[in-house]
């Protein structure tokens, strides 16, 4: 009998799913996630973020004018021929003006910019890209969860089972979906 003959199948051959634990590793300085830790399907990883110390300053001031809960807009303003590469700014709406957000969204977020069109280069076709770049700044900012807004929730916890609305009752574990994107 050869060893791999002997050998008890893994869980995946035996119809079992394999339990994913995951670390969220903050900045001391700003509180913003910088590496995620954990054991997935395949084994252990480690993921290092782009953190230098201008995202610290983006991810304070960010901070102070936005909320879980709050909506973030998005306007697309260029696509590449290929269709491969988008520009998109980013900017919030407060007392019905417009507030642009996109320089400290593409430095607290890793994402590269592009002065001359005031927007964020997102990689990639086949997906939302004003909800990929909102949904990645509610995790920069949000890395621990935040918690139930009540009635009207972002979170995709009630979408997903849980249609309990308590104000504060719930811690939800996934900062992405702290916040709302809508286009322009």
């Amino acid at each position: 009998m050869s060893d791999s003959e002997s050998a008890a199948p893994a869980a995946s051959d035996r119809g079992e799913t394999t339990r994913t634990t995951r670390e969220i590793v903050t900045c001391d300085t700003c509180g913003g996630a910088i590496a995620y830790r954990g054991v997935g399907p395949k084994g252990p990883y480690d993921t290092k973020l782009k953190h230098p110390a201008e995202a610290c300053e983006s991810v304070k001031t960010l901070r102070t004018c936005i909320r879980p809960g709050d909506t973030v807009y998005t306007v697309l303003r260029h696509v590449s021929r290929s269709g491969m590469m988008r520009w998109v700014s980013v900017l919030l709406v407060e007392d019905n003006e417009p507030r642009w957000i996109t320089y400290h969204v593409a430095r607290a977020c890793g994402w590269s910019d592009d002065q001359k069109r005031d927007a964020l280069k997102v990689p990639g076709c086949g997906t939302d890209v004003g909800f990929e770049v909102v949904n990645n700044l509610g995790g920069v900012l949000f890395p621990l969860g935040f918690p139930c807004l009540g009635k009207g929730c972002p979170s995709n916890d009630h979408t997903n089972g849980d249609r309990n609305y308590t104000l504060g009752l719930a811690m939800h574990p996934e900062g992405g979906y702290a916040l709302t994107q809508r286009w322009l």
